[in-house]
């Protein structure tokens, strides 16, 4: 199981609890969108689980996710992407991704996760000489990232930059995190924590097909136990990383939760977009609202909208 690829995909979860409300449908028959309403409010919300990292064929979406879209007034997302392009951010990413300890890749990774990565970086023609330049979580997504890409998923296929695309000539976008909110999370990691995360990147480096195909499986499929066993179940007990889980998944959530519970009283409609790993579990968004005396339903299913020829 491949740590950041499970990170970087973040597809939907979910537990038994969501479906037991509205049990006329079959789980697999609806999207990964939930209507969100506080009582005494007339503005309904929306939280949909997204995918960020996707190919082109995961479209067109459901009807009932694109109305939902247009029926809003604000569009929240952890970070929007447009950030990355600041020259400032780009320094401070580097900055933060640079690797200033004086120690090399081989002083911190184990004898084999090592060789695994002079093996990957003479097939992938990157020098070992420049990736020593940098910490090993930006090697581990650097790594996933291109392994992403040869199996044709990119982040301009993202459910994020679908929205983020039409909102920008109507609605107010905003902020759950910021970029540079997650670059500096990420640089957060202890570096025992970042040497696991490189290690266990390099160790299943054959098997990322099969589990990404397994993750879009079900996912497509609306089979949120299979998305649980593939992410959560795993993440959360791998040795050494279960306080960044923690950080990762519980702690995030719990502040994006105040977060959406303050867009849910100003009266206005909001179509928050969050990794899909983040929206359900016992310490996700669904659950956590819950307990903010939200109503959590999810949306039926109809056929698909056609394809936005603008896409």
């Amino acid at each position: 199981m491949n740590y950041c690829a499970a990170i970087v995909l973040c597809a939907l979860l979910t537990a038994a609890s969501v479906w037991a409300e509205n049990d006329a449908e079959s789980p697999t028959s609806r999207p990964f969108c939930w209507s969100l309403k506080v009582p005494g409010t007339a503005a309904e919300s929306f939280l949909l689980g997204s995918i960020h990292v996707a190919k082109p064929d995961i479209y067109p979406l459901a009807a009932t996710v694109e109305d939902a879209f247009s029926a809003s007034d604000v569009v929240a997302v952890e970070a929007d992407p447009e950030g990355v392009k600041s020259p400032k951010v780009i320094g401070m990413m580097l900055g933060r991704a640079m690797n200033i300890t004086g120690k090399g890749l081989k002083d911190v990774l184990s004898e084999d996760a090592y060789q695994r990565l002079v093996a990957y970086a003479d097939e992938a023609k990157l020098k070992i000489e420049t990736l020593d330049k940098f910490d090993p979580w930006y090697v581990a997504q650097m790594i996933t990232t291109l392994e992403m890409q040869k199996l044709g998923f990119d982040a301009a296929n993202g459910i994020e930059i679908h929205f983020l695309h039409k909102a920008r000539e109507a609605k107010t976008i905003v902020e759950l995190e910021g970029v540079e909110y997650q670059i500096n999370f990420l640089d957060a990691f202890t570096p025992e924590e970042q040497s696991l995360m490189l290690e266990y990147t390099l160790l299943d480096l054959e098997n990322i097909g099969d589990l990404v195909a397994e993750m879009m499986a079900a996912w497509k499929a609306g089979d949120p136990l299979k998305l649980e066993e593939l992410l959560h179940g795993y993440l959360h007990n791998v040795d050494g990383l279960e306080k960044a889980y923690k950080r990762l998944f519980s702690d995030r959530n719990r502040k994006m939760a105040d977060k959406i519970e303050a867009y849910l009283h100003t009266g206005k409609s909001h179509f928050i977009i969050v990794g899909a790993g983040h929206v359900v579990g016992n310490d996700g968004l669904i659950e956590q609202l819950r307990a903010k005396d939200v109503s959590v339903i999810q949306l039926p299913k109809t056929q698909p909208v056609a394809a936005d020829a603008s896409r």
